[in-house]
């Protein structure tokens, strides 16, 4: 009799024990799904909220367009120094969020698709003029070899397969552990020099600031009324060293308040003492800025989105939106 009761109360306890783990084991599921749904429906709040402010920030082109439309009516002569365009962001408030806009002169650059030219053929070719320009900004800011990246740069770009001296043709980029081959037509953004030859990170880093793409093979159209001091090599390379880096960054440190009233104003004080006058670079200074970088943040429940847009500005002062690059560029 004892050892029945005793038989029974074993029974009881491991039928106990195993109730006791399927409930544990249950347990355990039943978190693991709540933890997986919870994840999941963080996750699908986040890529939401990442959708919704990407879309804001393709609304604020609009915002953009608007800004600069004003800006380019209220003064249609110049930009000025303190234009309130470019001294002050704009910031929106929209449900749950903000969007920011900030406006960057880009003139201050050479543009780097100005190395070549269309010859009789409509082919591309270096442009020899572009390239002493280059290579002159290139040694003012110690980027390197100057004529080889020159070189490198304008086989990227050329219709033909001659490799310039210390360039580098498709028969190089091919024979590479991952082949590719030179682009062959005009950068479409200044990023592209990465995938040349000879173009470390720390190259690309240095070079950056002083370069743009723009869709066009003539040289950039500098608006000296929005030059800073540091910019000073861009003056200096533009007239290829006859404007010394000193007597550059003086002529924007001395610059009349509001700015230049007429272009006139900068080459009588840049050719002040010359006895020969730059007239052939008198096409390459203005007083408007014809490209415009708009930096856009996006602040939405907590969600930050990065943008810059660059618009090209006519002569009317209407923006034509030429690229839009998704994060952060400073």
């Amino acid at each position: 009799m004892t050892n029945r009761k005793s038989n029974s109360s074993a029974q009881k306890g491991a039928a106990l024990i195993i109730v006791l783990m399927l409930v544990a084991t249950l347990s355990f599921i039943v978190l693991s799904m709540a933890r997986q749904t919870v994840i999941a429906t963080e996750r699908s709040f986040v890529i939401n909220a990442r959708h919704d402010a990407d879309w804001r920030l393709v609304s604020a082109e609009a915002l953009a367009i608007a800004a600069i439309d004003q800006a380019y009516k209220a003064a249609p002569e110049q930009a000025s120094p303190d234009s309130v365009l470019f001294t002050q962001a704009r910031e929106t408030p929209i449900e749950n969020g903000v969007v920011r806009l900030r406006f960057v002169d880009r003139t201050a650059c050479l543009n780097v698709n100005s190395l070549v030219t269309h010859n009789d053929s409509g082919q591309l070719v270096q442009s020899v003029a572009a390239k002493e320009e280059f290579a002159e900004l290139i040694r003012l800011v110690s980027a390197g070899s100057a004529d080889q990246l020159t070189s490198v740069i304008v086989d990227w770009i050329d219709q033909d397969q001659r490799v310039e001296s210390g360039g580098a043709e498709d028969g190089f980029y091919s024979a590479l552990p991952v082949p590719y081959r030179t682009g062959e037509t005009l950068l479409s953004d200044v990023s592209e020099l990465r995938a040349m030859s000879g173009v470390t990170p720390a190259l690309y880093a240095t070079l950056h600031p002083w370069l743009c793409a723009y869709p066009k093979t003539e040289g950039s159209l500098i608006n000296v009324n929005q030059l800073q001091v540091a910019q000073a090599p861009i003056l200096s390379a533009l007239t290829l060293g006859a404007i010394s880096l000193s007597d550059a960054a003086r002529l924007v440190e001395n610059r009349p308040p509001g700015g230049f009233g007429a272009s006139e104003e900068f080459w009588t004080a840049a050719e002040e003492g010359r006895e020969e006058p730059f007239t052939e670079l008198y096409s390459r200074i203005g007083l408007k800025s014809r490209y415009i970088d708009v930096v856009v943040d996006v602040e939405l429940t907590g969600i930050t989105r990065k943008a810059t847009f660059t618009f090209e500005v006519d002569d009317s002062g209407r923006p034509r939106l030429l690229s839009r690059r998704l994060g952060d560029f400073s």
